[in-house]
């Protein structure tokens, strides 16, 4: 069973552990400019008795008390700005590294995970969420230290005067004390609402900034700014909420300090005339206990952000302790399997019995499907929408890990492959080809698979050209043109052939393409089929999704899915003389009539 998530004050605490030593000295610091301050205090105190006594202080009385007082100036000031200048140093570092680590660790979870959750939701929590930690250790964190400090420094300074005045300040620690509990466990869920509220309006933010020509197209400018605004107003709410609570803890906090303080002057005034006190005593008493009381009232402030702080960015840690936990479980995992034999340079797939279901969904996408891919031939996987065949590809990239049965590469279970190996095995390109933002060639060698790329540069222009993609890249501009954000400014067409060009630079044995040629007109698409066969088209693997049946009917075996199970199996000949699902998909398109004599080299 996993343990229940830590505190939220508690996590930030122990995230901030290797910062421990920078903490500390900042807070060495802090305490030494505290006692400074304190010495400052109990200087006033002698010199309003030594003004109050009757005789004029001579020269080197006056000479030696502004003397300490400016050393005890230059104290405080110096460890006071060190002190927060470690201590902010401490909490960019921590800040970073959390940051660092919540990225790197998102990445590595499975993409059952990024169903559930928007891109949105993600870039709000990586933003937001962090950027509360921040806050947090680099700024509360130091200020509750101070303020902590200050007050005890100044109890302890006020016990030594008297400790009947400091019984009496203390009668409204109690009431402070029960209004700190009941504030910051409900201020905590405030803060965490508003935090879901905001990653909720990033999220519609990001969408609809990603689909803005769709929503231009169908005119829908007002509805989006309508339900932004919606979501904006919601986080208005909450936002005013918590401030309201805060203003409301802040002056119930100020009427109990006052209460206190008078109760001390009120029985300090006695004390004096009674005897019992000084005057330079009492104003000394009166000025810690002024000082206490603020830095008691700033140390529940602070320790009030960090507390909200820490419900800001629970997700962040959550997510970051979740992502942990999932990657500590997949090394065990591999771990536990060994690989049948040493896994060679033959990309032969084998499906057996393989059944799967997406976490966000409740029927069945695949169904005790059983298939293989011979080395060095073509698997075309055709149906209709929905049937299964990209969720095939899924489980072969192991984006996704089968309910049942299991997915073997050269003999060796998919799940025994290392990463590194998997990635350098496989390429894959995607009828929904995402480019980043950068130039032509920066999207290309994201296929170089860690190599240098200082060596690419043939390779990648043999990939661009196998792909029909070299001549329009030099028309534009070269490889080192700026595609803009997800490759905005190329066609359809463009893009696909550059992802494609980036598939084929990492020489892979397993080829995956999903529709990969979708956007590409009948003459495009031929010159990239003759490019992929002519590009160690006979040492590599394919497995092809697709509609349009005239650029698969040469493939060595086309598996017909239906409802995620395979009802046909066997060659563009074989199956069109079962006269089944295929033959009519084929009669529809008129494949035979649209074929010329030119042999796709697909075998």
């Amino acid at each position: 069973m996993e343990s229940q998530p830590a505190p939220g004050v508690v996590r930030l605490v122990r995230e901030s552990a290797p910062e421990y030593p920078l903490l500390c000295c900042g807070i060495a610091c802090t305490g030494i400019a505290t006692l400074g301050e304190l010495s400052l205090m109990g200087a006033s105190s002698t010199v309003v008795d030594l003004l109050s006594s009757g005789t004029a202080p001579t020269e080197a009385e006056i000479d030696g008390t502004v003397g300490k007082l400016m050393l005890l100036f230059c104290i405080v000031a110096v460890f006071r700005h060190l002190g927060e200048y470690l201590l902010r140093v401490a909490g960019e570092n921590v800040v970073a590294c959390t940051q660092t680590a919540l990225f790197k660790s998102l990445l590595q979870l499975d993409v059952a995970f990024f169903d559930a959750i928007s891109a949105g939701s993600l870039t709000s929590v990586l933003a937001n969420d962090v950027e509360a930690i921040r806050l947090a250790v680099a700024k509360y964190f130091p200020s509750l230290a101070h303020h902590v400090c200050a007050c005890t420094c100044a109890l302890i300074a006020m016990l030594r005067i008297s400790v009947q005045l400091s019984l009496t300040g203390a009668l409204v620690g109690p009431v402070i004390g029960i209004l700190i509990a009941y504030f910051n466990s409900f201020v905590r869920h405030l803060t965490r609402e508003q935090q879901a509220q905001l990653a909720a309006a990033s999220a519609l933010a990001a969408e609809s900034f990603a689909f803005v020509r769709t929503i231009k197209a169908f005119g829908r400018e007002g509805h989006f700014a309508a339900a932004f605004a919606a979501e904006a107003e919601r986080s208005r709410a909450l936002s005013l909420r918590e401030m309201a609570w805060h203003k409301l803890w802040n002056g119930s906090n100020m009427v109990m300090g006052v209460a206190g303080t008078l109760l001390v002057i009120r029985s300090g005034a006695r004390a004096v005339a009674a005897g019992e006190l000084s005057a330079g005593d009492l104003a000394a008493f009166v000025v810690y206990g002024v000082m206490a009381g603020h830095a008691a009232n700033d140390a529940v402030n602070a320790y009030a952000f960090v507390t909200a702080s820490a419900g800001r960015a629970s997700r962040a840690l959550q997510m970051l302790d979740q992502a942990r936990r999932a990657v500590a479980t997949d090394e065990v995992d591999l771990d536990a399997i060994s690989p049948s034999r040493p896994l060679g340079e033959a990309a032969m797939v084998c499906f057996s019995n393989v059944s799967f279901r997406y976490a966000t969904r409740c029927d069945a996408c695949v169904t005790r499907v059983t298939f293989k891919v011979e080395y060095g031939t073509t698997t075309a996987l055709v149906g209709p929408s929905g049937c299964g065949k990209s969720s095939l590809l899924l489980l072969l990239l192991r984006f996704y890990k089968p309910e049942e049965g299991c997915v073997r590469v050269d003999g060796t279970d998919l799940a025994a492959i290392p990463e590194r190996t998997l990635r350098q095995l496989v390429a894959v390109v995607f009828q929904d080809t995402p480019l980043f933002s950068g130039t032509i060639r920066q999207n290309i060698l994201l296929g170089a698979n860690g190599e240098d790329e200082a060596r690419l540069d043939c390779r990648m222009v043999s990939a661009s050209v196998a792909a029909n993609a070299h001549d329009f890249i030099v028309a534009s501009g070269g490889y080192d043109q700026q595609v803009g954000e997800r490759g905005v400014t190329l066609s359809g067409g463009q893009r696909q052939r550059i992802a494609i060009a980036r598939a084929l630079l990492g020489q892979p044995r397993l080829l995956l393409l999903d529709e990969a040629t979708s956007a590409l007109d009948s003459k495009a698409e031929a010159a990239v089929q003759e490019g992929f066969c002519a590009r160690d088209g006979a040492d590599r693997s394919t497995v092809v999704v697709a509609h349009r049946l005239a650029t698969i009917r040469d493939a060595f075996q086309i598996l017909v899915l239906e409802r995620g199970i395979i009802v046909e199996r066997g060659t563009h000949g074989s199956l069109l003389a079962a006269g089944g699902m295929y033959a009519r998909m084929a009669a529809l398109q008129q494949v035979d009539g649209a074929h010329t004599a030119r042999r796709q080299c697909c075998r």
